[in-house]
């Protein structure tokens, strides 16, 4: 009884801490990646979870990889804010480009002939705006959810030791149970964060061709 007090102790004492479902996140460090614990008291949690975080990863991939695109058809550094890509356009373009709106979104148009690459700028503008339209509609509507999992999952890592038989695999299921809990109740924030990165993406360009 003793041996599995210790573990017990032990375990919680390493556990992470979880920011409560509401804390904003201070910036976007890399989170671990949810896993599934064996324990099912809590996987269905994290299952829901994970599908969550899966899709806002290949949200923001997408979203970065069409921020390259037009930094590659300006023939920008790659690591160049979207700011600095815009007034190359704009400057290069030499006021022949029209924005209008489709839909709730803008989109450029060449208001007459333009080079080759101006036209590359555009196009890969127009791609980034897409890519940023479908960020704010799945990162929107992921953010209930993951508000409810994030609440959900505040008290998992303390309900270890009371699951988990074997005392050997507390200390390392509870970290299992603390990175996931971490990574759950980070979600509505990085939700958001990638809302407010995508919302700004279209107001710049509305910005820089009003």
């Amino acid at each position: 009884m003793r041996f599995s007090r210790f573990f017990a102790i032990a375990a919680l004492a390493a556990l992470p801490s979880v920011a409560f479902a509401g804390a904003k996140a201070k910036a976007p460090d890399p989170l671990p990646t949810i896993v599934l614990t064996g324990i099912s008291q809590f996987d269905g949690v994290f299952g829901q979870a994970k599908d969550i975080q899966d899709k806002l990863k290949a949200e923001t991939e997408s979203l970065a990889k069409a921020r390259a695109d037009v930094n590659t058809a300006l023939e920008v550094a790659t690591d160049s804010p979207f700011e600095t890509a815009l007034a190359d356009l704009v400057k290069k373009a030499e006021k022949k480009i029209g924005v209008a709106m489709e839909g709730t979104m803008p989109k450029l148009s060449a208001s007459s002939a333009v080079p080759e690459n101006v036209q590359k700028g555009i196009d890969a503008v127009n791609g980034l705006i897409g890519a940023a339209d479908h960020a704010v509609s799945t990162a929107t509507g992921l953010k209930a959810d993951a508000t409810s999992l994030a609440s959900a999952c505040a008290g998992f890592p303390a309900q270890v030791p009371s699951l988990v038989k074997n005392p050997m695999e507390v200390m390392s299921k509870g970290k299992v149970v603390g990175d996931d809990a971490k990574a759950t109740t980070a979600l509505p924030d990085r939700l958001g964060l990638l809302i407010d990165e995508a919302a700004k993406i279209v107001t710049d360009v509305q910005a820089a061709f009003k």
